[in-house]
């Protein structure tokens, strides 16, 4: 994220296309990891429980070569392609190794392959990278190595103890309820990241000048890595907190009093950092304008999406993903018709200025009408 200092604003916007297409690619297997999670906590039996993990794995091996085909066609035009076509394929193998060692609870794996992926692109990147194309280079490279780590530590059992009967046993009974399973928790994932990226997106497509795309990518990146450390953790309790909700819905509640206390005392404590971080932003990003005002309102949003982890959960656990995603795409699609007039007539200082102000308090909205309906359908 950081060769942002080596490039000016412009190049980095021409790489936002790329973040974009890395971000959205993981809903290419169509929600498989979220599935496993789902299904492999609230199911009793061992050998059903087994099944689950080795279709993700096939599944996951087989949708990575499709991805690296897919991207590497669409996107022949990018001279970085064949490094961006791996990231997308191979990523799908790490997260299948993170999902299966997430639902065994093997923490220790995890991090050896949070690790692995990590510590290897820190030193490439910092060593390498001058340049969008070296950037997605050696990221591709530090993906493949983490996919490696997490193949070797996590997939070696699942192939011993494969047996074809009893896999196409379950395969017949129960690939249209995982498939089916899988769209609606992959349109469930995907809209997150469709309220974070959306004003990238229309900028994108508005043709917004380079610079500005090349600033808000910046602060969308910073703010990712920021937040990254929440993802995770809401990633590990998941099957604990969907458990929970099973057993009791008044555990509903204390789940939001907990989440809103800690948005509350995160945006204080980003208020109060915001001065410090401003200085230290003009001086490492100089060509930047409003670096630190963006990442301060993304970070915000950030919160407010990663908030949307307790609907989430409440509409899985209870199978009413429908409601969620219908409410959540008519959210997204008036969040969009908003960007696009407010991007026919606003400045580039107003762009700048109430973008993400708009959706900001487009978020709160949300998160006010979906306790509503979790009130009237759930409690």
């Amino acid at each position: 994220m950081s060769f942002a200092n080596l490039v000016t604003p412009e190049e980095y916007g021409r790489a936002s296309i790329g973040f974009q297409v890395v971000t959205y690619s993981a809903f290419i297997v169509m929600g498989v990891n979220q599935v496993l999670l789902k299904r492999y906590s609230l199911e009793e039996n061992k050998q059903l429980k087994h099944f689950f993990v080795q279709y993700n794995v096939f599944y996951n091996l087989l949708v990575c070569l499709f991805s690296i085909l897919l991207i590497s066609i669409l996107f022949s035009s990018k001279d970085y392609v064949i490094y961006l076509s791996l990231i997308c394929g191979v990523k799908l193998i790490l997260e299948s190794a993170i999902a299966i060692n997430r639902v065994n609870g093997n923490m220790v794996k995890i991090n050896i392959i949070y690790l692995s992926y990590s510590v290897l692109f820190l030193v490439l990147f910092f060593s390498f990278v001058s340049n969008v194309f070296n950037f997605f280079k050696y990221w591709s490279y530090s993906i493949v190595f983490g996919a490696c780590i997490g193949a070797l530590l996590s997939f070696i059992q699942v192939f011993k103890s494969f047996d074809v009967t009893i896999f196409k046993k379950y395969f017949k009974d129960y690939y249209k309820v995982l498939f089916n399973d899988g769209i609606k928790l992959a349109l469930i994932s995907l809209i997150s990241p469709l309220f974070s990226t959306l004003n990238i997106i229309c900028l994108n497509l508005f043709k917004i000048d380079e610079a500005v795309i090349g600033n808000f990518q910046l602060a969308d990146n910073i703010a990712n890595m920021v937040s990254l450390g929440g993802a995770s953790v809401l990633f590990i309790v998941f099957p604990d907190v969907i458990k929970q909700i099973s057993k009791d819905k008044t555990k509903i509640q204390s789940f939001y009093t907990i989440g809103i206390k800690i948005l509350v005392s995160s945006i204080i404590a980003l208020i109060v950092l915001y001065y410090p971080l401003k200085e230290a932003l003009v001086y490492f990003f100089p060509e930047y304008q409003k670096l630190s005002y963006l990442i301060l309102f993304t970070l915000i949003s950030r919160l407010l999406i990663l908030l949307l982890f307790i609907p989430n959960s409440v509409w899985i656990t209870f199978s009413k993903e429908k409601i969620y995603i219908k409410s959540a795409v008519l959210g997204v699609l008036i969040m969009g018709v908003v960007f696009v007039v407010f991007l026919n007539y606003a400045s580039v200082d107003a762009i700048y200025n109430y973008f993400l102000i708009f959706q900001i308090l487009f978020l709160i909205g949300l998160h006010i009408y979906f306790k509503r309906k979790i009130n009237t359908s759930i409690l």
